[in-house]
């Protein structure tokens, strides 16, 4: 699947392959042959180039790993090592929304357990206040300023506590 997401995100940009090497971050470069390689499935590519191709290719590395756009909820996607799951378990595990087999299963309280494990902190903050706001139809307007007004307050929490610590080095 990600090889051929590769190649179809390349090809909606318009790059060749030699466009596509020309991208490629300085830290991580990759010549045409191997983006070929790739794409052909004839090389393996680790994390790093993943996330490289997804900076040169200016996607999130879950466009690269995920079922692409056309793709209806139920196609059947083979994960490597973990089988055939429907494209709705393996974008909603991807998005770390619910362990790979535990959607038709999991309680509530179970998903947010795993989204508390999984998402960084402030991310999970962010996201339990989104659904309670839509869950009780919270105009977005007001949320955003509500979402501002908190990312305030806790800036000035991290200074006034990195301005505490300094104070009692001394």
């Amino acid at each position: 699947m990600v090889r051929e997401n590769i190649a179809r995100v390349r090809k909606r940009l318009g790059l060749t392959l030699r466009d596509l090497s020309a991208r490629m971050p300085a830290d991580r470069p990759m010549a045409h042959n191997t983006i070929s390689e790739i794409e052909r499935g004839a090389r393996r590519i680790d994390v790093d180039d993943l996330v490289a191709l997804s900076a040169a290719l200016a996607v999130s590395p879950i466009t690269l790993l995920a079922p692409p756009p056309d793709t209806s909820d139920d196609t059947p996607v083979e994960l490597t090592g973990t089988g055939v799951h429907s494209a709705r378990q393996v974008w909603e595990w991807l998005r770390a929304n619910y362990a790979l087999d535990a959607e038709s299963t999991i309680t509530p309280g179970q998903r947010n357990e795993f989204r508390r494990s999984n998402f960084p902190r402030w991310a999970f903050e962010e996201d339990q206040a989104r659904e309670t706001a839509v869950a009780s139809e919270v105009d977005p307007g007001e949320l955003a300023k509500l979402t501002e007004m908190v990312e305030s307050m806790m800036s000035s929490l991290n200074r006034v506590s990195k301005e505490d610590s300094r104070d009692g080095d001394n």
